[in-house]
């Protein structure tokens, strides 16, 4: 089993008091938005899809959220994913952290794919409510809602404790961490949204 780290864009953000409020007020941060591939023998898992391809054509990227967030993407997910032998089609999971549009950009190509949520996410995926929880229903609207696969609690991708899925809400309603235990690492956890930086 490999575990490829992907380089999903960056999030310029004016003011990290956001993520902790009166702490930092006015200090500007630059995050990473990192996708992950993991080559099992039993199949090709993806976890989370970043900001969306379409960024690369942005140079000076995308300010978003009354100038808060500056997105950025300049290596497109498509092109890093044939680097290591892939197409979206040869993606048999994937998993979302959860559904903010950071992290759903390229769900879209991955329509091979079934897609692993927690099922307080995906009851409100296709609701009303989407938008209002800064969903982006667009992101994964072409993809047939039969490969959309609710969870309830922790979930083992393979039955082989190997690539497994835990709820963490709160970002989220159904937001979830991964957990990877890798024969040389060991165990690592790959945790969304949970904190958005080391301080956090």
């Amino acid at each position: 089993m490999k575990l490829y780290v992907l380089d999903c864009g960056t999030i310029t953000v004016k003011d990290i008091s956001l993520f902790s409020p009166g702490v930092d007020v006015g200090k500007s941060k630059k995050l990473s938005n990192s996708c992950y591939l993991i080559k099992h023998p039993k199949g090709n898992f993806l976890w989370d899809t970043g900001l969306n391809d379409e960024l690369v054509a942005m140079e000076q990227g995308l300010t978003v959220g009354d100038g808060m967030f500056t997105l950025e993407v300049k290596n497109p997910l498509v092109a890093q994913l044939k680097e290591i032998g892939l197409t979206p089609t040869d993606i048999d999971y994937m998993a979302l952290s959860h559904l903010h549009f950071d992290h759903t950009g390229n769900m879209n190509l991955f329509s091979s794919a079934d897609i692993l949520l927690q099922n307080p996410e995906l009851s409100v995926a296709f609701s009303d409510k989407a938008e209002k929880l800064h969903f982006d229903p667009s992101t994964y609207s072409t993809l047939d809602k039969s490969k959309f696969v609710g969870l309830d609690g922790r979930y083992d991708v393979f039955n082989d404790g190997k690539v497994v899925l835990i709820p963490a809400p709160g970002h989220s309603p159904g937001h979830q961490t991964l957990l990877v235990n890798l024969e040389e690492t060991g165990p690592v956890m790959l945790r969304g949204d949970l904190y958005h930086f080391t301080k956090n």
